[in-house]
């Protein structure tokens, strides 16, 4: 299976979450837990990420991080990497902690933040641990319970209580319930509407992700933004070999010159020029040596015969759907 993609911008949201390798315990005690939180300020502190919930299990966490410098990577590698680190040396150890990478899916704040919140706040009630997620201390449950209880300063209540009133007590009697509530109807798993194992929002969210990871002007000088463009392009070999399926056309015929009504080879050609970084003298080399021009040509011609032709416009929609999975499942 492909690994999930590591999609980063500016602002960023994601649920986080890594497990114990082989399943096992990454937590032992107490004091492994307080040197974990003190490793997300650290993390706070150098990359200016925070953290809206978090709660920390034996032998996995989960975490709603922000990232308004669109570090989530960098971040992310020092946390697990300086705890693997301590947890070793503390219990005497060696090898991989954490079973391989953690996964990190971009969510919708205003569509999905609430009902993670909720499921995170939940956890140690669903295992058992706890009847009363006030109880479970490892949960930034109680930081947003109890008023006396100082908050650590990578942990940002605000948007999620103000969801419920601007008032403060209000707003904390009125967000127990709403966690409360998740006991009682054991609401479905917001995680499950996750698209491409990589995003949790509205369509509009999923295709403004995906403009992202279109052919954006590179600086030279962003090379995280760089490798997530280039990494996702696909190569005109899959492109044609995927229309050819579709459209139940002989892929040798379709990039034989001269086949110029042949409407899969119409359509490899303008999914190409949209889905690969090929240039026009490689598109041409792939589609028989036509000339450069008729590559551009063939591409315009395709994008107004769809808006007409409902039947074409179904086609080409439904591979490029597959397309685009295949974008988002390849950058790592």
């Amino acid at each position: 299976m492909a690994r999930p993609i590591r999609i980063v911008y500016e602002g960023a949201l994601y649920h986080v979450t890594s497990r114990g390798n082989e399943r096992k315990r990454i937590f032992q005690n107490s004091d492994d837990r307080r040197k974990f939180l003190s490793i997300i300020n650290e993390a706070y502190q150098r990359y200016g990420i925070f953290l809206h919930c978090f709660v920390l299990m034996d032998n996995h966490y989960h975490m709603m991080i922000e990232t308004p410098k669109g570090n989530l990577i960098q971040a992310m590698h020092y946390i697990n990497g300086k705890y693997t680190l301590f947890y070793n040396w503390r219990h005497k150890r060696t090898g991989h902690l954490f079973q391989g990478r953690y996964k990190g899916i971009l969510v919708e704040k205003d569509e999905y933040l609430l009902e993670l919140s909720r499921y995170i706040h939940l956890n140690p009630v669903r295992t058992g641990e706890v009847a009363n997620p006030a109880n479970y201390v490892w949960s930034s449950f109680v930081y947003y319970m109890d008023s006396s209880k100082t908050s650590p300063d990578w942990l940002r209540k605000t948007f999620i209580l103000g969801q419920f009133s601007h008032k403060d007590n209000q707003a904390r009697s009125r967000y127990a319930g709403f966690v409360k509530e998740g006991i009682r109807k054991s609401p479905q798993n917001p995680l499950s509407k996750t698209y491409a194992q990589a995003i949790l929002g509205s369509e509009r969210f999923r295709i403004q992700v995906k403009e992202r990871l279109g052919k954006p002007r590179i600086q030279p000088e962003v090379p995280s933004t760089r490798k997530l463009a280039e990494d996702s392009w696909l190569t005109p070999e899959e492109v044609i070999k995927l229309v050819a399926g579709y459209f139940g056309a002989p892929k040798d015929v379709m990039v034989l010159k001269g086949k110029k009504a042949n409407l899969a080879r119409t359509a490899a050609i303008y999914l190409c020029r949209k889905y690969t970084p090929a240039s026009l003298l490689s598109l041409s080399s792939h589609f028989g040596n036509i000339v450069y021009s008729s590559i551009t040509q063939v591409s315009r011609r395709m994008e107004n015969k769809r808006k007409v032709d409902r039947y074409l416009d179904r086609k080409i929609r439904a591979v490029e759907k597959v397309l685009e999975n295949k974008r988002l499942q390849r950058v790592s």
